[in-house]
């Protein structure tokens, strides 16, 4: 297999798992959620998760081999004490993570036990966006012309210089659309630095660049990337670009699938990175495809659970038969085609009744949701993260996905 690019150990009356068995890879899991173990499905690995403390659940500790609890108050330094010290133990094969946030401690642990992983000088590249563009531009994928600027005059400088006469400013790491702001005429230049926290540290500029919106979700096997699916991104539109909902599979030409899997190809491989999976943002504008960033994780938005559903494919799964060297397992196809609708109330202090819980659930196609009949503040969102909820539906064609989309937000009384 390729080279992927004072805490305390969980004991006492909640357990602490001892199951391990001897033929099976050790593998780490740096933090993440219950979706972890419920997608091994017949993969057998001895896992050891390192989780934070107000993160674990009662499943995580059922399913789990070992646990390593941290706390955030704890210093690297500590972690890797606890780490090291079941490795010395168990001796790791490979360590990993499926949640953006632990990215960086994972690497940081991979480099100090000299096990596979995704290394620290590889998730740099992946975690700051305009090193991210600096690889793109080496490597000749298009991208937008971008500037890493620290004051409003850099800014300015930038947009004076853009040819488009649109520019986004965003940070140089970050999720969930948390930042991004489009400056559609110097006057927005002092509201876009208000908004992004006036500017604190680097920041990132660049070029706008039209069209519509859409992921690539992958995954390595064998060491190569395969492209699974494309999703259709739909937004708040600007000036923050907030998602809305996705739309999975959506079928574009050949020609930019080709596109996308040698772009993303070529990323990874320059990074030396060769398992896991992958999260591709691009747009296509007049015929081209520009990559926004990519990712050495599966999408968020339940994009994961919409490939579950339409190709009974879990990226989870997946990653975890690579490391055993086993065929990953295939789930139930539940859709042809499906949606992830976030809800955006347009009413302050909107509270979702029972009844419109219930006619919810009475959508043909309708799957399942994470909403519930309490009061939801509103207020002008500055990120996904602030969204309160979603929904998930799917149909046998586009059309009717749409109909059904359209039910949810007649019902939800959302955009």
């Amino acid at each position: 297999m390729k080279n992927w690019g004072n805490g305390q150990l969980l004991i006492g009356k909640i357990g602490f798992c001892e199951r391990s068995e001897s033929n099976m890879k050790e593998v780490i899991v740096v933090g993440g959620t219950d979706t972890i173990f419920e997608y091994l499905g017949t993969i057998k690995l001895n896992i050891t998760l390192v989780q934070y403390k107000e993160k674990i659940t009662g499943y995580q500790i059922s399913r789990a081999t070992k646990i390593i609890l941290i706390g955030e108050e704890m210093s690297y330094g500590e972690i890797l004490e606890q780490v090291e010290l079941e490795h010395s133990r168990r001796e790791f094969d490979v360590i990993l993570t499926m949640t953006e946030n632990c990215i960086d401690l994972c690497s940081k642990l991979k480099d100090d036990l000299k096990i596979e992983g995704i290394s620290k000088i590889s998730t740099g590249y992946v975690r700051n966006k305009y090193k991210m563009r600096l690889k793109f531009k080496e490597l000749g994928i298009p991208t937008m012309n971008f500037l890493k600027v620290r004051n409003k005059s850099e800014i300015k400088m930038f947009y004076d210089d853009c040819e488009v006469g649109e520019t986004i400013l965003k940070p140089l790491s970050g999720t969930g659309s948390e930042g991004i702001v489009k400056i559609s005429g110097k006057e927005d230049i002092d509201s876009a630095w208000s908004w992004i926290g006036d500017g604190t540290g680097d920041l990132l500029v660049e070029e706008f660049v039209g069209g519509s919106e859409y992921s690539a979700e992958g995954v390595f096997v064998n060491g190569k990337h395969k492209l699974l699916a494309i999703t259709k991104k739909y937004t708040t539109g600007d000036p923050h670009f907030i998602e809305t909902a996705h739309i999975q599979p959506y079928n574009l030409p050949e020609k930019y699938y080709k596109k996308i899997e040698l772009y993303v190809k070529m990323f990874f491989e320059s990074l030396g990175i060769y398992m896991g999976a992958t999260h591709t943002e691009f747009k296509i504008f007049r015929d081209e495809v520009y990559i926004i960033e990519t990712h050495t994780r599966y999408g968020g938005d339940r994009i994961w659970e919409l490939l579950l559903l339409t190709k009974g494919i879990s990226q989870q799964n997946a990653i975890f038969a690579e490391i055993a060297q086993k065929t990953a397992d295939k789930f139930p196809v539940k859709f042809k085609i499906a949606a992830s609708v976030f809800v955006i109330p347009k009413k302050m202090g909107n509270t979702y009744t029972l009844e419109q819980l219930t006619n919810l659930k009475k959508i043909k196609g309708f799957y399942k949701t994470d909403l519930d009949s309490k009061y939801y503040p509103v207020r002008e969102l500055k990120s996904s993260y602030e969204r309160i909820g979603y929904v998930i539906v799917g149909a046998d064609n586009f059309e009717e996905l749409q109909k059904c989309i359209l039910e949810v937000k007649d019902i939800l009384e959302i955009e």
